[in-house]
């Protein structure tokens, strides 16, 4: 439910994020083999956080990816049926019954000339 209501417009900003979270572990975890093969002499291909990060860099694509591809999917959904993707509040030079005023005919306090 969070997603359908804060992410619909902007599907890259939850799957950017989670993607972004998760390559910085991937590199973070990869940090961590390269300090134990240089400093302690474990092999890299017998430690499981190779394997690891390698996954957590392969989440991160994929979250990315999908992101970019929803995005592209809601633009194409709003563009086609001719929806907003905003909500307007209020509209400036508009009478109170929601008609279109002359925006023309009000002076800088905002008061019919």
């Amino acid at each position: 439910m969070k997603f359908l209501s804060s992410f619909s417009t902007k599907p890259i900003y939850l799957f950017g994020g989670l993607g972004a979270v998760c390559h910085g572990a991937g590199l973070g975890t990869f940090g961590i083999v390269a300090f134990q093969r240089l400093f302690h002499d474990v092999r890299a291909h017998r430690n499981p956080l190779t394997l690891l990060g390698f996954f957590l860099n392969l989440s991160g694509l994929m979250l990315t990816t999908q992101g970019l591809l929803a995005e592209l999917i809601m633009r194409t959904y709003h563009e086609s049926q001719g929806k907003h993707t905003y909500i307007i509040r209020t509209v400036a030079g508009t009478e109170s019954e929601g008609r279109p005023g002359n925006g023309a005919a009000l002076t800088q306090t905002g008061q019919r000339a």
